[in-house]
């Protein structure tokens, strides 16, 4: 029998295989890395102001000195990397829950068949989709190589009278083009499905530890 496809951790003294993207966002050097990009500057009404260094909008945090923005700019990185991450478990636990995931540099992807089975949970759950991707994996010395080979935004069907579930219709024009690829879809997750479970506090503290155990 063949090994499964997956992407090892290089960098773990753990044997771990398949290391999902919602882990590294709370790596410490990633946490640090994300952190160094920050940058006090004095704004024109006298505060102290952090720029996105993304620059996803104007600023991130205020303060009346330069280390209470700073401060206030480090809480909102890890906080945003926790939210992610809680999202990411989210896909794992309720969309993705009993299929094969392979993960990939560029996060998750399932199989032609088991896609079908993501898209009718999401759309049973009422969630938004941004885009759907396909990609074509090869193995190459025991690693993953992704081959992007298609992709459908929410933006090429806004005119189309399945604009609710457009895509449904995007995934099969996907699959008549060309088949047997993997997919992956971007899922708006709503706030108040993270807000509602009891245990996300438990789950952040078991990300952190399972870093401090590296």
């Amino acid at each position: 029998m063949r090994a499964p496809l997956t992407m090892t951790n290089p960098s773990s003294k753990h044997p771990l295989v398949g290391l999902p993207t919602y882990l590294t966002l709370l790596w410490p050097k990633s946490i640090r890395w994300a952190i160094s990009r920050l940058a006090v500057k004095r704004g024109e009404s006298g505060l102290f102001e952090v720029p996105d260094p993304r620059g996803l909008r104007d600023r991130i945090a205020v303060g009346a000195t330069r280390a209470e923005a700073f401060r206030k700019a480090r809480a909102k990185v890890v906080a945003e990397r926790e939210a992610l991450a809680l999202e990411g478990i989210f896909e794992r636990k309720v969309l993705l829950r009993g299929l094969r995931v392979i993960e990939t540099g560029n996060g998750w992807v399932v199989s032609e068949r088991e896609i079908r089975v993501v898209l009718e949970r999401i759309r049973r759950r009422r969630l938004q989709v941004y885009g759907i991707e396909a990609w074509r994996l090869h193995r190459k010395g025991g690693r993953i190589q992704e081959e992007f080979r298609d992709v459908r935004v929410h933006e090429q069907y806004r005119d189309r009278e399945s604009k609710t579930h457009w895509y449904m219709r995007a995934f099969k024009e996907m699959v008549n083009r060309e088949s047997r690829n993997y997919y992956s879809v971007t899922v708006g997750i709503p706030k108040r499905l993270i807000r509602s479970w009891k245990d996300r506090r438990a789950i952040i503290r078991w990300l952190r530890d399972f870093w401090r155990r590296d």
